[in-house]
C-alpha cells in the first residue's frame, strides 16, 4: 500500500478491521488515521460500522480512509453519526491527512478537518472563499486565462511546499523587510506583503514576535506603510 508512504504506519489488533494500518498525530489522545484497502467501493454503513469499531467512545478523533483503485472514501473524524465521503481522489486523500497528523495537537487537527472536508467535493477545494471574490467570479476569471496550462503545472509543484518555498514556487520572489514580515515579488513590482506562521501561531491572537500585536493586525499596519493592497498570511510546517 502507497499511502502515506513518509508516515510510521503500524497495524491494528483487532479481527473487525483486518489488514488495516494505523498512523498517529500529534499531543494527547491525538488524531488517528485508520487506513484500509478494499476490493471496491465500501458502503456508507460499512465505513460507519469500521469507525465506530476504532473509535469506540474514546475522546481521540479517528479519520477512517477506505482505498479502493484511485479513490477513496473518507468517515469521520467525530460525531455520533459522522460524515462519510465517497470517491475522492487518491492524492488528495493523502494531502489531507499528512497535514492532519502534523498538527500540534488533536484540537488543531479538528479545526483544520471540519472545514476541509466540507469542501473537499466542491469545485475550489482547499480554498475558503469568505469575503473576497465571488465563487462563480473565480470560475469564469479561470476560464478566460490564456495561461491556465503554466498555473496548473506551478501549482502541482507547490502542493508539496509550505511557507516561503511554497509562494515561491508559484513564482514570486520573496524579499525581506525590517522585524517578521516580507514582500511578495513578481516581474520587479511589489505585490503584498507576506507574514509566515508557525502551526502553533494564531492570526488573531497576540504574539511577542510580531510586537505584542496579533499578526494579522501587524502585517496589516506594515502593509498599509509599505503602499500595498494585500497581505498574505502562510502557515509553516
Amino acid at each position: 500500500m502507497i499511502f502515506l508512504e513518509d508516515i510510521q504506519l503500524r497495524p491494528i489488533n483487532s479481527e473487525k478491521l483486518s489488514g488495516a494500518m494505523l498512523a498517529l498525530g500529534q499531543g494527547s489522545a491525538p488524531l488517528e488515521v485508520v487506513v484500509m484497502e478494499y476490493a471496491a467501493q465500501p458502503s456508507i454503513t460499512s465505513m460507519r460500522t469500521n469507525w465506530r469499531e476504532r473509535h469506540a467512545g474514546r475522546p481521540a478523533p479517528v479519520l477512517l480512509v477506505a482505498i479502493y483503485g484511485n479513490h477513496a472514501a473518507i468517515c469521520g473524524p467525530s460525531g455520533d453519526n459522522p460524515p462519510v465521503l465517497m470517491n475522492i481522489e487518491l492524492s488528495q486523500a493523502e494531502r489531507l491527512c499528512t497535514t492532519a497528523l502534523e498538527e500540534p495537537d488533536r484540537h488543531s487537527a479538528l479545526r483544520m478537518l471540519r472545514p476541509a472536508l466540507e469542501s473537499i467535493d466542491s469545485p475550489m477545494a482547499g480554498v475558503r472563499n469568505e469575503g473576497l471574490l465571488s465563487s462563480h467570479e473565480i470560475g469564469v476569471w479561470l476560464r478566460n486565462r490564456t495561461d491556465i496550462a503554466e498555473a496548473n503545472s506551478k501549482s502541482k509543484a507547490a502542493l508539496t511546499k509550505t511557507g516561503q518555498q511554497l509562494v515561491m514556487s508559484l513564482g514570486f520572489e520573496v524579499s525581506p523587510l525590517p522585524g517578521p514580515t516580507f514582500t511578495l515579488v513578481s516581474q520587479s513590482q511589489k505585490l503584498a506583503l507576506a507574514v509566515f506562521l508557525d502551526r502553533t501561531d494564531s492570526p488573531d491572537i497576540t504574539n511577542q514576535r510580531f510586537s505584542n500585536f496579533s499578526p494579522v493586525t501587524y502585517a496589516l499596519t506594515k502593509a498599509d506603510q509599505e503602499n500595498l493592497p494585500y497581505v498574505i498570511q502562510q502557515t509553516q510546517a
